[in-house]
């Protein structure tokens, strides 16, 4: 809520126009009726859900990482496993609150996705809640169903950076960008990643440029619901990038207009 209350307040003295994308941990049910009243003040733009007690609960037979996690968390490793069967306890409520919540989510006009989904089965469930949007998937079959569903999938910009993924999860974002099976790309907590990626997909001959950065432009503004920006048309908002290629290599930002404003030059913009 402070962070909320905190982005709103400072919004009119912000260079870009910033939204929320939510990840919903789908085990913290408690959660879920703060989450609607942020859906029905429109505070949220994209809801995601998510479910990551699995990977902690097979954290317990690693105790070395499940001292991590229960450091993170400031409590003591028996503390954090007694948690984890508590939480886990919750599997009844989770479908329940998840549509109720999906429920609020189409009825406010907020995008939805799933995070992490692994299998088609999976996928295919949360489609039906309305969840357009497939978010990491896991494997080529879910990213495939997605695209069969009339979904969108997500990727990570800094797995075609780096040539794969920084998991072992055996995908490739380049090789989906080629199949045609990516919608997205996302900064995934590198924000450089954005514009390098899309520059690098079309170096290699994988994607033409322009739809090399529609990843990053175009379509992620059709699938969260923006219907005046990511292109360069007549009525669009003319959100702008320069972006210097003169190292291959290495595109760089050098201007950003937007909305038509300029909010970023670099000092070497005239040269």
């Amino acid at each position: 809520m402070r962070f909320l209350n905190t982005l709103e307040r400072l919004r009119p003295t912000l260079g870009c126009d910033s939204h929320v994308h939510l990840r919903h941990e789908v085990y913290n049910i408690d959660a879920a009726e703060e989450i609607e009243r942020w859906l029905a003040e429109g505070r949220i733009r994209l809801l995601a859900f998510n479910d990551h007690l699995p990977m902690f609960t097979a954290r317990i037979e690693q105790p070395a990482k499940l001292a991590q996690y229960a450091e993170r968390a400031h409590m003591t490793v028996p503390a954090f496993v007694e948690l984890l069967h508590a939480v886990a306890e919750r599997a009844p409520q989770v479908d329940p609150t998840n549509r109720r919540l999906a429920a609020a989510a189409r009825r406010h006009g907020v995008a939805l996705a799933s995070h992490d989904d692994g299998t088609p089965e999976v996928r295919r469930h949360f489609h039906s809640l309305g969840c357009a949007i497939c978010e990491f998937p896991l494997n080529r079959a879910t990213a495939e169903e997605s695209r069969r569903l009339g979904g969108g999938v997500i990727l990570g910009a800094p797995n075609v950076v780096r040539g794969g993924s920084h998991i072992d999860c055996g995908m490739r974002a380049a090789d989906m960008a080629a199949a045609g099976l990516v919608d997205v790309l996302t900064s995934d907590y590198y924000y450089p990643a954005l514009a390098h990626a899309a520059f690098a997909l079309a170096r290699q001959g994988i994607l033409p440029l322009a739809q090399a950065w529609a990843l990053v432009s175009t379509n992620p503004a059709r699938l969260g619901g923006f219907a005046d920006r990511g292109r360069i048309a007549v009525g669009q908002r003319a959100d702008l990038v320069l972006v210097d290629d003169r190292v291959p290599e290495l595109p760089r930002v050098v201007a950003t207009l937007v909305a038509g404003r300029p909010v970023f030059a670099s000092r070497d913009l005239a040269s």
